[in-house]
């Protein structure tokens, strides 16, 4: 199982190598301008504090984080999928005594003859069944956490969908649309998280020694929002007093990152969900 096959690949990568400088230009402009945008908001010149690596792996992490989402998503389609078309097959063989008997008197070159009819439709229903679900799946968006990454991540997935039942697929235009769309999510995202910093008290919960000061961002008694970090800084700031901090990691120790726990209570949410509960029901049957 594949998100892309071997073909779909090559020309992909064809598209990317052909506009190398392209791709360059608009990895450094859309980092620059993300960058610039989330840190001059609280008045911080984030261009004395980052080098070429932290401009880069700020823009890979998000393209991970997409590219995530949009694997997972493939792996549960892909086995729901083989889960009930498995189960459509055998019912279609074995729905009835007659057919039942028939199958079961049938040489193996017969019986091979009558699955691999039902195999060969696989891929093109499979694909069908994805796109019907993504479809309709759309309703659900507002309902679901991490928005800034889902919302690019489904729409990228559903016009790759929509590119594979068609003939001829132009792959520069995929390619062009998903670096459009990530620009767009990438802005909005700066946009949101640095209203919310300003604003509200975030659930960080970071903690160092800078010397002999001790440092935290837990709510319960601090009013610091953690804002980021580069290779050689991190960056908080206090909602009460509206100012920034800066910290060069060269003079802190014991630095703490506590769990926020938001993937166990992501995976409890839904583990609780009527989808979920069903499915679970259908396999242990």
């Amino acid at each position: 199982m594949e998100i892309l096959n071997h073909t779909d690949k090559n020309k992909i990568f064809q598209v990317l190598k052909e506009n190398i400088t392209i791709v360059a230009l608009v990895i450094y402009g859309v980092t620059f301008l993300n960058y610039y945008i989330y840190y001059n908001s609280f008045q911080i010149s984030i261009f004395n504090y980052i080098g070429l690596n932290d401009m880069i792996f700020f823009f890979l992490e998000y393209i991970f984080k997409i590219l995530s989402c949009i694997i997972i998503t493939e792996i549960l389609l892909f086995s729901v999928y083989v889960f009930l078309h498995n189960i459509f097959a055998n019912i279609r063989l074995t729905s009835t005594k007659k057919r039942r008997k028939y199958f079961k008197n049938l040489n193996e070159n017969n019986r091979k003859r009558i699955s691999n009819v039902i195999e060969n439709s696989f891929s093109e229903s499979l694909i069908l069944f994805k796109l019907t679900i993504i479809t309709l799946s759309i309703f659900g968006l507002a309902f679901l956490p991490f928005k800034t990454i889902l919302i690019p991540a489904y729409f990228i997935y559903l016009i790759y969908l929509l590119e594979k039942i068609q003939k001829e697929r132009d792959y520069q235009i995929l390619t062009y649309f998903g670096g459009a769309l990530v620009f767009i999510s990438l802005l909005i995202t700066t946009f949101i998280n640095s209203y919310d910093k300003r604003f509200e008290k975030d659930d960080s919960n970071i903690s160092f020694y800078e010397n002999t000061t001790f440092v935290t961002t837990n709510k319960d008694v601090s009013c610091y929002n953690y804002l980021g970090e580069t290779s050689t800084h991190i960056f908080l700031y206090d909602i009460e007093k509206k100012n920034s901090k800066i910290y060069n990691k060269n003079n802190l120790s014991d630095i703490t990152i506590k769990n926020s726990n938001i993937i166990d209570s992501s995976i409890t949410k839904i583990r609780k969900t009527e989808i979920y509960v069903l499915f679970e029901k259908m396999m242990s049957e």
